[in-house]
């Protein structure tokens, strides 16, 4: 059994780095989506979340037998590629239905016009998102992230806005776990069932015991079957 970790948006691997200490199941790739990318020969030049989890499937060779586990971005991810491989997803903050993002504007027309103009990773943006965020417990985190947001590479960043607002035919299957904290203020808590966590957005860092025992125990139940 495989187990990969993906990671979400302007995030890297080591998200996952508090959680996999407490995981010990499986072959384990914690994923870094810009490696991912750049990596890609013959990446398209538009992205969507079928693309990007199709050639995943055909790089790790990810089957039925598998698992991968995706925070916020990662989960949508790991969504499609349940889709077509039927491995077991599990979801950490995460969604199913892209209208539970709570970006003020899910226009990818827009969002590329944002990127392009420099708009979106100028000062007075990531200013504006850092006074924004509410939580003090992971606010230092969340500015990390808003940091790298500002160098980031415009066409990574485009890909991942690609992956994340990219209209595509609904999923017909639904994750085997989805972890959620109430006060996540950048995905919306289901409204299918979902195993509710204390926190914010980042519970797998700043709750992860609480995290990895509803993920050990899935697991448990897998390597039992």
């Amino acid at each position: 059994m495989k187990i990969l970790f993906i990671h979400g948006f302007v995030e890297n691997r080591t998200i996952f780095d508090e959680l996999r200490k407490y995981i010990t199941d499986g072959e384990q790739f914690a994923l870094n989506l810009e490696e991912e990318f750049a990596a890609w020969k013959n990446v398209p030049s538009e992205m969507d979340v079928i693309k990007l989890a199709s050639h995943l499937i055909g790089k790790y060779n990810i089957n039925a037998e598998d698992v991968v586990i995706g925070h916020s971005m990662g989960g949508w991810i790991a969504s499609h590629i349940k889709q077509i491989t039927a491995c077991k997803a599990i979801l950490l903050a995460s969604f199913t239905d892209q209208s539970k993002i709570t970006l003020p504007i899910n226009s990818l027309w827009a969002l590329k016009f944002l990127v392009n103009s420099g708009l979106l990773q100028s000062n007075l943006a990531v200013s504006y998102f850092k006074k924004a965020y509410p939580f003090p417990e992971t606010k230092p985190l969340h500015d990390s992230l808003l940091d790298f947001l500002a160098i980031c590479n415009q066409t990574y960043l485009m890909q991942q806005l690609e992956v994340l607002f990219k209209k595509v035919d609904p999923l017909t299957i639904e994750p085997d776990l989805r972890i959620h904290a109430k006060k996540d203020n950048i995905v919306r808590y289901p409204d299918e069932s979902y195993h509710e966590v204390p926190g914010d957005h980042f519970s797998l860092i700043f709750h992860t015991k609480e995290v990895v025992s509803i993920i050990n125990k899935e697991l448990s139940v897998r390597s039992e079957q």
